[in-house]
């Protein structure tokens, strides 16, 4: 299961919904997720203007996306608001060093953790958010995709096949 950005979100709301059901998830790789919709935490502030995305534009998302600031707690909206985070897939998360999302990427892999779930855990440094789709023009997006497959293909080598 993997995702960047939305995507991450997507990708650790699925992985935390499957818990339980039989379907396995060997691995979730989530690059600077969206992980809190309900709180700013403080890099929305420090980092919230300058740095590609803006605390304004993310704010604006979410407008689009709720239709009440309620449902923005939702553990099917931030998976960062689960209170039981445990039996989760063993994750790999980076975050961005110049990205407003990065607190609550770095806070839901310390929640992961707490609950049990192994999990690593990047900060790539002198990074924006997005910064791996940006092959060809960023040295850093051919390194952070060569260590995310890297991850998947640990993940998948450590699981047994049927």
């Amino acid at each position: 299961m993997a995702g960047d950005s939305a995507g991450g979100n997507l990708a650790a709301v699925a992985a935390l919904q499957l818990r339980g059901s039989g379907i396995a998830i060997a691995h979730q790789l989530l690059l600077y997720p969206v992980v809190d919709c309900a709180t700013e935490h403080p890099s929305y502030e420090s980092l919230g203007e300058g740095y590609f995305l803006t605390a304004d534009a993310m704010r604006w998302f979410k407008r689009q996306y709720f239709d009440d600031r309620a449902d923005r707690a939702s553990p099917l909206a931030s998976p960062l608001a689960v209170a039981d985070l445990s039996g989760a897939a063993p994750a790999t998360i980076v975050s961005a060093e110049f990205d407003p999302l990065r607190d609550e990427a770095e806070a839901y892999a310390l929640r992961l953790a707490q609950a049990g779930t192994p999990v690593s855990l990047v900060r790539w440094p002198g990074q924006l958010h997005g910064f791996a789709s940006m092959l060809g023009a960023l040295d850093a997006a051919d390194r952070v995709l060569t260590f995310s497959a890297d991850a998947l293909r640990r993940a998948f080598d450590a699981t047994e096949a049927p």
